[in-house]
């Protein structure tokens, strides 16, 4: 985090995330997760992953998937891989 506040909400619960802050999830294990700002301000924040050629991702809260590839991106609704 580096300036405001946001609410980190996972399967175990939320936590409110203030600058300094960060948190990071393994590759792998199915833990849906999003960020919500419930504040009256603006929240920023850093978001860093893979620029791998080939990825798939499971949202597991949203029941969505995606995937990257040589040949682009593709979001379908679906089970994990």
């Amino acid at each position: 985090m580096l300036e405001g506040e946001l609410v980190l909400i996972e399967d175990d619960g939320e936590t409110a995330l203030w600058p300094g802050d960060a948190a990071g999830f393994k590759a792998g294990t199915p833990n849906g997760h999003h960020l919500v700002n419930r504040s009256a301000h603006e929240a920023i924040y850093l978001e860093i992953g893979t620029r791998s050629v080939r990825e798939r991702v499971h949202y597991s809260d949203v029941d969505l998937m995606y995937e990257k590839s040589e040949h682009g991106i593709r979001q379908t609704p679906g089970a994990p891989y």
